[in-house]
């Protein structure tokens, strides 16, 4: 498995977590806090992540330190950051329209 899938599946469940967080305390107290309105913009990033998932590094070439762990992100090609900033945007956008 690649470092940035299991990013990407990491700050989707983050994201997914926190969405429902602040879309039930919305509900329930009528008003929610304000971190927990990044959690479509997590979500988003995190499944652009899954598809684009940045440098070629597996997890155990991290745990063996064969490379540097950082390379999922330093070595990504531009479509990939481009992916990830695209969704970025649409994920703040979907939460300041919902919250």
């Amino acid at each position: 498995m690649q470092v940035g899938r299991l990013m990407g599946g990491l700050l989707a469940f983050i994201g997914v977590l926190m969405a429902v967080a602040a879309h039930s305390m919305l509900n329930d107290a009528g008003f929610t806090l304000k971190l927990l309105t990044a959690g479509p913009m997590f979500t988003a990033i995190g499944v652009a992540m899954i598809f684009f998932p940045g440098g070629n590094i597996t997890l155990s070439q991290s745990r063996n330190k064969e490379k540097d762990p950082q390379t999922w992100l330093t070595e990504a090609p531009k479509t990939d950051k481009f992916a990830w900033a695209v969704a970025g945007i649409a994920g703040a956008v979907v939460s300041f329209s919902m919250f």
